[in-house]
């Protein structure tokens, strides 16, 4: 579907008509927000999307800001067309509040956050922190996507927030600002939330909706957040599918947000993540919190199937022990049935 167009009488068949806005420089197959070989890059803005028929771009690299020293604060927004690679900002030492939204469209080779190229032989320690990545509505990566890469530095704090079919998430860029987003059909090979040869602190992945499928590996986060809406609840599509891996998810912090469900019932499940190989790292039965609003409104328990290839979200199906408050007032019963006799 995306591999082909026609109009015109004219065949492309292997790229989509693209064109990039809001980019200063432009070299034979890059696009630059901002390009400072020797200085910082910031506060660019670039839209990447479909185009008319003859704008072939699909050996393009298209930056945010790409610098000799610092990338902060840049932002690309892809809704259609295809590229090879999206850096939101990339640089030698700090790469910090980049973010890259893709609503629509292909990116065939690489799409970074944030991303530092410091070498061993440079006397910089570079840190690729507080990047984020939008992905969502129908969009195929088929290269890697990070949120943060530090080829030899620490990366920290960078998210990644996946929304898939059926879901509406309102996320917020790297600089704070919200907006709403519809979810689609999503087609990735890797995604990592940070990495790097240093520290990794506080990478996530957010995950919304079904229909999310990878190739490879999902891997390189700390934090695993799977967001539950009430058209979930019971069904049988994976969130996430992985269709040739399994998954490790050692040291990995999995949390549960309800986006709108209103009550949670003993026996509800939702399948949270379908491997082709098992997934390790995490103990079937692991009790976790449901929350919203930064509140808990259930316990559930994170289950792996028999053959440990499918973990699903279950409420447990037992009615629920009397809380504190009853147990005191049935024991003050018991004592005074005792006394009266």
């Amino acid at each position: 579907m995306l591999a082909a167009a026609l109009a015109g009488g004219q065949v492309f068949a292997d790229f989509i008509p693209t064109a990039v806005d809001g980019y200063k420089e432009k070299t034979s197959f890059s696009y630059y927000g901002v390009r400072e070989n020797s200085g910082e890059a910031k506060d660019a803005n670039v839209t990447v999307s479909a185009s008319e028929p003859g704008s072939d771009l699909s050996n393009a690299n298209v930056y945010g800001g790409s610098a000799g020293t610092a990338a902060a604060n840049n932002k690309i927004t892809m809704n259609g067309g295809q590229v090879k690679s999206l850096y939101g900002g990339d640089g030698k030492t700090t790469v910090s509040g980049n973010t890259v939204i893709m609503t629509g469209g292909k990116v065939t080779s690489l799409l970074n956050g944030g991303h530092s190229t410091a070498n061993k032989t440079e006397l910089v320690t570079p840190l690729v922190e507080k990047n984020v990545v939008i992905v969502a509505g129908d969009c195929e990566i088929t290269g890697q996507l990070h949120g943060g890469y530090s080829s030899h530095g620490d990366a920290m704090n960078n998210k990644v927030y996946l929304v898939g079919k059926g879901a509406t998430a309102t996320i917020a860029d790297a600089q704070g600002s919200t907006s709403k987003y519809d979810g689609g059909s999503i087609t990735l090979k890797t995604v990592c939330a940070g990495t790097g040869e240093g520290t990794l602190a506080n990478n996530s992945i957010d995950i919304y909706g079904t229909g999310i499928t990878a190739s490879s590996h999902v891997e390189d986060m700390q934090v695993l957040n799977f967001h539950i809406s009430q058209n979930q609840i019971g069904g049988e599509d994976s969130m996430l599918t992985l269709t040739s891996y399994g998954m490790v998810l050692n040291n990995v912090t999995i949390g549960i947000q309800d986006v709108d469900v209103q009550a949670w019932t003993p026996g509800t499940t939702v399948t949270l993540v379908q491997a082709k190989k098992v997934i390790t790292g995490i103990e079937s039965g692991k009790e976790v919190d449901i929350m919203r609003d930064d509140k808990v409104v259930a316990k559930g328990q994170l289950v792996l199937s028999n053959d440990d290839k499918t973990l699903s979200l279950s409420i447990p199906g037992s009615v629920p022990e009397p809380t504190t408050g009853t147990l005191g007032l049935l024991a003050l019963a018991g004592l005074c049935i005792r006394r009266r006799k």
